[in-house]
């Protein structure tokens, strides 16, 4: 199985903490949308489940628990 590089690795690692915050501020805008109209964000819950898997895929990576490059080597989590 092939080795993580260290470049690769350090780069899905700051693309996993940009996602991270892209998450947070996706979690806080769908709280205040469902308080002030009571409404689910189907969209962007979806988005907000997707970029948390890539978020995992990202963070195996980075640790070598997964030799499967994440995107943009691999398609966008589903």
């Amino acid at each position: 199985s092939e080795m993580c590089i260290r470049d690769s690795c350090v780069a899905f690692l700051i693309l996993a903490w940009m996602s991270f915050w892209v998450i947070v501020v996706l979690s806080i805008l769908s709280f205040i949308v469902r308080v002030v109209d009571s409404g689910q964000l189907s969209e962007l819950n979806e988005f907000s489940r997707r970029l948390s898997l890539y978020l995992k895929e990202c963070l195996l990576f980075s640790t070598g628990n997964n030799d499967q490059k994440p995107f943009p080597f691999e398609k966008f989590p589903d």
